[in-house]
């Protein structure tokens, strides 16, 4: 049974921000231990070395985790993760320039990880800032996207990286889908690459993805 007080990265609440909402994912089972698969907006992740397939979530978006948890930083308030990956579809919004979209998104992303959840928790004590360390167009599963990657600071702990990357669905529906990964700056996190791995593994359900504007993604920071 899941523990209630582990951390992960919550469900967005959107609809309370200047960000667009977004609808559930549906997640599909797979034999692939090497990817996972949203089924709603007709895209695959690849799960890397060091991550795996989320488990004992507490929202319907995360796909990919770290393993393990640890506790947070802040006392009694549960369980923290070093790293998530998450996807939404987004809704709720005439906007439709993935830049725009993506710059709305990873603030709301930094502020439900880092700063304040969903239930008014602070995990890390509150986020005290952030600096932009990657505003850039990317190709995702063959379509042209948009991502921007955020380093924050937080009251305690290390802090952590935010990124969100939003793109045209392969679904056919014409539905932007937005990306978001999380990690901790920690020893025990995976490396910051593996955040342009996983933009760059994505591929459309059935497909093989990648090529157009802007497929490389360039150094991280």
């Amino acid at each position: 049974e899941q523990d209630p007080k582990t951390r992960t990265a919550p469900p967005s609440e959107l609809a309370q921000s200047s960000a667009p909402t977004s609808s559930h994912p549906a997640a599909s089972p797979s034999d692939d231990p090497s990817r996972v698969t949203d089924e709603l907006n007709g895209i695959t992740l690849p799960v890397l070395d060091g991550w795996q397939k989320a488990e004992n979530v507490a929202d319907d978006y995360t796909f990919i985790t770290t393993p393990g948890t640890y506790d947070c930083p802040e006392d009694d308030w549960g369980l923290c993760r070093r790293g998530t990956v998450s996807t939404r579809t987004v809704t709720s919004t005439d906007e439709t320039d993935p830049e725009v979209l993506a710059k709305k998104d990873v603030k709301e992303a930094a502020d439900t990880s880092y700063d304040k959840t969903p239930g008014g928790g602070e995990p890390f004590g509150g986020m005290t800032g952030h600096e932009v360390v990657a505003a850039r167009q990317v190709a995702v599963a063959g379509r042209t996207g948009y991502l921007v990657r955020w380093k924050v600071t937080t009251k305690t702990g290390p802090g952590g990286y935010v990124q969100s990357v939003v793109f045209p669905s392969s679904s056919g529906s014409g539905a932007l889908v937005a990306v978001r990964c999380t990690l901790d700056v920690s020893d025990a996190s995976p490396p910051l690459t593996d955040l342009d791995r996983i933009v760059k593994g994505i591929r459309p359900v059935g497909g093989s993805g990648g090529g157009g504007v802007g497929s490389s993604l360039g150094p991280s920071r």
